[in-house]
């Protein structure tokens, strides 16, 4: 039988401990350090060089709301950093491990142990010895054994799976819905785990969900669960358990031994613990953060003149980005049409945009008007909004994308900007263009914003939530990000030997994201042969590298 144990039923002297006990630690980071960037990078890759911490300190420091850039908090690693920004990093409250037993007898005691605290080093009396194994970020409860002898019958308690424990877990996604569990329902999870030549069968109690903004499925779970198997639990079973599941703990940061219940020589031996303060706190931050961006959201969808129906609740719930439910985007001033057929267009692309009408200012005005070739059009926002510009009231242009979907809503936009008789689309892959353009006379300007990310990043939590609804197509490009770019390499090198598409002076402009690509595109695009000359390269309002320029020059 468990003791419940609560704040007012312990004695004056625990209770006071145990109201420090999920006090947060991290003494890694200095209080209200920062520092201003000076290149232009990753918010992670900063935090690490300039603070000289770790990814694992770094990931926490993001989550729990203690990393601010230019006086705005920020969790997202991911994060873009331009010349000039202040990064601070605030420091949480450093405690001393507690020394006070929840439970004590004459044999064993019980006592909780705090994250970054490894059970070796824990303050406690030599006469007691540890029995419970915790690794260094796991908190929870420790068990300890007065000597040798009670070390030794807990251990043949723990391998018959007579000593019970109960581990609050945190978990991404609504295990309410996925399970379709009210709370306090139980399921039972008996997937092998790998490694572990036994069959664990792990007891799961759902608790409750909550909404959060900085995890993909949108909610966060609490779990908990319970080894049940005949044999000594696996370690960190809970972790590995639900790893397996569609609602995985958010990281091993997030589970706490918080239960423990077995007999001692006849006598009940046992604490059963809530779920930790860090825990709570984390998801009241989370849940907050949640509701500040769907009461924005809500105002930027009513401005937009669409209602808050049920329908668009369930879009907002599934992570829809609002320019998909708007069904409009503006970009460079102008409003597109825009479906989960093609990208939303992104404000660093509108540097593709000022790269061309920069290298056009320079053209003679006697010049013949100019032909725009825009490779991977999707909604035609690129190629419409640059026969918009006065600079180029007389060109024309012709959209390619191997998407039949996004030529559709492409067309849509060319008839809504009133552009039918000056903008052409075309059905085509990269590799086909030698073939479905053979006939036509090199263009002046050719520019293309491809797909570049790489399958890794694709398939981890480190994109932006709103990518996931966006065409998978237009997103993915290979294992390492760059099988667009090689394809229209070869493409082009391709046509300018045959003399179509690509000519004497052809200029292209090539989106990239950041400098690592920039490099690695100008490596494609500069083999001796190849027909390009490097020309410049062009930064977005960040200070980050989003346009490569070259120039045919065979």
């Amino acid at each position: 039988m468990k003791r419940e144990v609560d704040d007012d039923d312990l004695p004056l002297p625990v209770r006071a401990k145990a109201q420090r006990i999920d006090t947060k630690q991290d003494t890694s980071i200095n209080e209200g350090e920062s520092a201003t960037v000076s290149v232009a990078s990753k918010l992670d890759k900063f935090l690490k060089s300039s603070f000289s911490i770790g990814g694992k300190a770094v990931g926490l420091a993001l989550k729990s709301g203690r990393v601010s850039v230019n006086g705005s908090k920020e969790t997202k690693g991911f994060l873009d950093l331009k010349v000039g920004d202040v990064v601070r990093v605030i420091k949480e409250t450093v405690v001393t491990q507690p020394k006070t037993f929840l439970f004590e007898s004459k044999h064993i005691a019980i006592m909780w142990k705090l994250p970054g605290t490894a059970v070796k080093s824990l303050d406690i009396p030599s006469d007691w010895i540890p029995f419970t194994t915790l690794d260094t970020a796991t908190q929870g409860l420790v068990i300890l054994a007065k000597n040798e002898e009670t070390f030794e019958n807990l251990r043949i308690l723990n391998n018959k799976g007579l000593i019970s424990e109960t581990w609050t877990c945190l978990c991404t996604g609504n295990v309410s819905a996925i399970r379709s569990l009210k709370r306090d329902e139980t399921f039972e999870l008996d997937h092998s785990i790998d490694g572990v030549a036994d069959e664990p069968v792990s007891l799961c109690t759902f608790l409750d969900s909550s909404r959060t903004k900085n995890y993909e499925s949108g909610w966060i779970s609490v779990v908990l669960v319970s080894p049940i198997q005949d044999f000594a639990p696996v370690p960190l079973q809970p972790l590995n358990h639900l790893q397996g599941t569609e609602h995985p703990v958010l990281d091993a940061h997030y589970i706490a031994l918080t239960g423990i219940d077995f007999e001692f020589d006849g006598k009940p031996v046992g604490v059963a613990l809530g779920p930790p303060e860090k825990f709570k706190s984390f998801i009241k931050k989370e849940h907050e953060a949640w509701r500040v961006k769907r009461d924005a959201d809500i105002k930027e969808l009513k401005k937009g003149g669409v209602g808050v129906t049920e329908s668009v609740e369930k879009q907002l719930d599934a992570g829809v980005p609002i320019p998909y439910i708007l069904g409009l985007k503006t970009f460079c001033g102008h409003q597109f049409h825009v479906t989960p057929s093609v990208m939303i267009p992104k404000i660093g692309t509108e540097t593709l945009i000022q790269s061309l009408l920069q290298t056009h200012a320079t053209v003679p005005k006697t010049s013949a008007s100019p032909q725009i070739l825009d490779l991977g059009t999707g909604s035609g926002c690129i190629l419409l909004t640059l026969l918009m510009h006065p600079l180029l009231q007389n060109a024309t242009g012709l959209g390619i994308d191997i998407s039949s979907d996004a030529l559709k809503v492409a067309e849509m936009n060319r008839k809504r900007h009133n552009l039918t008789h000056r903008a052409t689309f075309l059905e085509s892959s990269f590799e086909q263009i030698p073939n479905v353009l053979d006939s036509t006379k090199p263009v002046k300007y050719i520019l293309t914003n491809p797909p570049y990310l790489p399958k890794r990043l694709y398939d981890s939590d480190r994109i932006y939530a709103s990518q996931r609804h966006e065409p998978s197509v237009a997103l993915l490009a290979g294992e390492d990000g760059l099988d667009a770019y090689r394809e229209i390499f070869r493409a082009l090198g391709e046509c300018g030997r045959k003399g179509v598409v690509v000519g004497d002076g052809t200029v292209l402009f090539v989106e990239v994201n950041n400098g690592e690509l920039a490099d690695a595109v100008k490596r494609i695009f500069l083999v001796e042969g190849g027909g390009w000359r490097f020309e410049r390269t062009d930064v977005d309002g960040k200070g980050l590298q989003r346009c490569v320029v070259f120039r045919w020059s065979i």
